[in-house]
């Protein structure tokens, strides 16, 4: 469950401030009206003088209830699961896979190597000046990153008219204040690949394009803190062994299919029907979102990520009633 909130958990504080009014409340004596100076006179107390009594921490209580009560609570009822699943996959598409697999890495490796050499190169502060190393000119480090990158399709999101916010021909910076947009400019390199590498053509371009935000998310960990301000290490290169899965970022219900023979299988783009183990069927109004083919000491496996969006996002204004209000 992601993001769930509840109006019990707010009651649990409104029956706290209650506890707390009732001991302070008990424990309150008389109250002085003189105190001893450090001079050891008796002096009184000056009028207007703040006095901890029951009466102000209850008028308190109540004031920061009337102000908890107008916040609303929004409740994401929104759910994501995985379901795994044992592939049974002909000799042809364990090759076939098998071969995705290496290409990934491949291609992985070679973006890192990307990231990591700019980097490098422009890691040194702009107020002091190495002596290790050599400054490396300007041109050399965006000598093979276009300045600008050509929209080639209208963009999904429209504005209120209906109207693409983005339209073909439109031009995009790909640095901005000095950095480069490398995810940007890796994706738009792809179409390069595929003429140097003929093979990548085979495989699904979801799937290359997905070892390009595998790297953007590994960089993003090193280089930007999380919310307590920790960054992982450096990002290694990943050997055979260490680049065990590649996603199809984009999958339904509807690719999971019975073959002729009547038997489970999971319709992969480009790979075809791979007949897989389905143990457990998909809850119902549960949709699949993603897929990810990982290799394991067994065989091959593919893991579902599905999604329940039938119960909506709800906003849940609290009032004060008897049952969450404390009566003393």
């Amino acid at each position: 469950m992601m993001g769930v909130g509840s109006v019990g958990s707010v009651g649990s504080i409104f029956n706290l401030f209650c506890a707390f009014s009732l001991i302070f409340s008990s424990q309150a004596g008389p109250v002085p009206q003189k105190f001893n100076s450090p001079g050891g006179k008796s002096r009184a107390l000056p009028q207007g003088s703040v006095v901890w009594e029951s009466r102000v921490l209850s008028v308190g209580f109540f004031v920061i209830f009337d102000i908890i009560s107008k916040v609303d609570i929004k409740v994401d009822s929104r759910m994501l699961l995985k379901y795994k699943y044992k592939l049974k996959p002909h000799k042809r598409q364990a090759v076939i896979i098998s071969n995705w697999l290496q290409m990934a890495k491949n291609q992985y490796n070679y973006r890192l190597a990307e990231r990591l050499n700019w980097f490098e190169a422009t890691r040194t502060p702009v107020n002091a000046c190495p002596l290790n190393v050599s400054v490396v000119p300007v041109e050399r480090i965006y000598q093979n990153i276009p300045e600008f990158r050509l929209q080639t399709r209208d963009g999904r999101k429209k504005d209120s008219n209906g109207n693409p916010i983005t339209k073909k021909g439109d031009k995009h910076p790909n640095i901005v204040n000095g950095y480069v947009c490398w995810e940007t400019v890796q994706l738009a390199d792809l179409a390069q690949t595929k003429k140097l590498f003929p093979e990548y053509k085979s495989m699904h371009s979801q799937v290359l394009q997905d070892v390009i935000q595998r790297v953007q998310t590994t960089m993003d960990n090193f280089t930007q803190p999380d919310k307590k301000g920790k960054t992982s290490g450096r990002p290694k290169f990943k050997g055979r062994h260490y680049y065990n899965s590649f996603s199809y970022p984009q999958l339904s219900n509807t690719n999971i299919v019975k073959n002729a023979n009547g038997r489970f299988c999971v319709n992969l783009p480009k790979i075809g029907l791979v007949p897989f183990v389905y143990n457990r069927s998909i809850p119902e109004d549960f949709k699949v979102k993603t897929g990810t083919v990982i290799r394991e000491v067994d065989g091959w496996y593919i893991s579902f990520t599905i999604e329940d969006k039938t119960v909506p996002v709800e906003v849940a204004e609290i009032q004060p009633t008897e049952e969450n209000s404390c009566m003393y």
